[in-house]
């Protein structure tokens, strides 16, 4: 799943289903070395794709990158990030 063919994809997504997306890819992650990738990348992409990635971390469960994305220079992103970081973390 190329990063490009996810961004088209999104276009046309509502954003409670971007969200619902992004959860399913971060579960999806725990197994798949090539979506776990494309997550990866997704942290050092615009703020459409960090906020994403936040929501990902849903369902990967990944709490390290949750918390380095408190730290993020969006206080959206560091905001929601904290929050999510809350129910995920150990």
């Amino acid at each position: 799943m190329a990063k490009e063919t996810v961004a088209a994809d999104f276009e046309t997504m509502s954003y409670s289903a971007r969200v619902r997306f992004a959860v399913e890819l971060g579960r999806k992650s725990r197994t798949n070395p090539k979506t776990a990738r494309l997550l990866k990348g997704w942290q050092s992409g615009g703020f459409s794709l960090r906020l994403l990635s936040a929501f990902a971390c849903c369902g990967s469960r990944d709490s390290a990158t949750l918390a380095m994305l408190t730290a993020d220079p969006s206080r959206t992103i560091s905001h929601t990030a904290l929050i999510l970081l809350c129910n995920v973390g150990d």
